[in-house]
């Protein structure tokens, strides 16, 4: 009962601040629908200043509309790029924002934040994603392991002597782990993720076709016609730009198997990863990957076919988890909503280093 009181007026927030998308969620909400805060991690300013639009609330989404297409005097930007706090002050206002919405603008106590890093972040990075939860107005923050809140998200039996291996494809990093016993045992961090599949479809359309277009435009074909195995349904669209010698505007059309080969060799960093960290396992843990398979979470797991090529790669069964974007910040949710059972996964924040 006293629990429930305190969360009430004091809920725990559990915090996934990635490159592409921001996720806050609510510990111990029992609405039947419950909040999760989903956002574009995108900043509107004034040009030339450091003022945030519409009086600080131009974040997430209104913001993100802006990319690419803002109007004269506004600027639209992304304050986290690779994976690491790139602007302070604007990730700070996001994050106020965004922490307001989870709180439902309730004030009183300051509340405690559990935070998903990556284990590729230095201790300098890592301190620089607590100080601006700390200043946008969260109270305590601790650190969890993001790789092992994407397998407790996903369902893996991360607890039990058994090998799960775990694959989150964000926006910039690709994380791979193998858990067991709720430890690491071996895994892999590197900066390659949906942001290069981006400019790798960026840079071939301007060396085949000659036309010069934004990474959101980019991004929305990777989207729209993107895969990383042939598909049933091949797929064409239409892709608008500048032409790079005639400097007028033009479109061509673009093929699914078009952009599967440009997609080639960032993939072939994600698949390089996954194997270099079974290859550290042992014999027996290998086994239990090869009966097990991969769980792919994070937005990339959604690109068309990547289950199937990387499964087709590594001779492995591969799934994709549930709602994949959100797998690290419900996992996150869960360790708050059971501290006891997961106490030994948190890290303070004063330990960030």
């Amino acid at each position: 009962m006293w629990r429930r009181l305190t969360r009430s007026v004091r809920p725990d927030l559990a915090v996934d601040l990635g490159s592409a998308r921001c996720r806050v969620a609510v510990a111990g909400d029992r609405s039947p629908v419950p909040r999760l805060i989903d956002e574009p991690t995108v900043v509107a300013v004034a040009r030339g200043g450091r003022r945030v639009l519409g009086r600080g609330a131009a974040v997430g989404r209104l913001a993100h509309q802006m990319l690419g297409r803002t109007p004269a005097g506004v600027d639209a930007v992304r304050p986290i790029v690779g994976g690491v706090v790139a602007d302070f002050d604007l990730a700070e206002a996001l994050m106020a924002v965004l922490i307001d919405k989870a709180r439902r603008g309730r004030r009183g106590p300051r509340s405690r934040v559990l935070l998903t890093v990556a284990d590729g972040l230095t201790p300098v990075e890592r301190r620089a994603a607590v100080g601006v939860l700390e200043r946008a107005g969260a109270g305590s923050v601790r650190l969890l392991d993001s790789a092992r809140a994407a397998a407790l998200g996903a369902g893996l039996p991360v607890s039990e002597p058994v090998a799960s291996l775990i694959c989150t494809v964000g926006a910039a990093t690709c994380e791979v782990a193998v858990l067991s016993l709720g430890d690491r045992i071996a895994g892999r961090s590197v900066r390659t993720g949906g942001d290069d599949w981006a400019v790798a479809v960026r840079d071939h359309l301007r060396a085949v076709h000659g036309l010069k277009i934004g990474d959101e435009t980019a991004a929305r074909v990777v989207h729209e016609v993107g895969s990383a195995a042939r598909v049933a349904d091949e797929e064409t669209t239409q892709v608008s730009g500048l032409d790079v010698a005639g400097r007028v505007p033009r479109t061509v059309a673009v093929t699914s198997e078009e952009i599967r080969d440009a997609l080639a060799d960032p993939l072939e960093k994600i698949v390089t990863a996954i194997a270099e960290a079974v290859e550290d396992c042992g014999t027996e843990l290998v086994a239990d990957l090869a009966r097990g398979g991969l769980t792919l979470c994070g937005g990339g797991a959604n690109l068309r076919g990547l289950d199937r090529c990387l499964s087709e790669r590594l001779n492995l069964p591969v799934r994709v988890a549930s709602n994949p974007g959100a797998a690290a910040v419900r996992g996150a949710v869960t360790v708050l909503e059971n501290r006891d059972v997961w106490r030994h996964w948190l890290a303070p924040a004063a330990r960030a280093a």
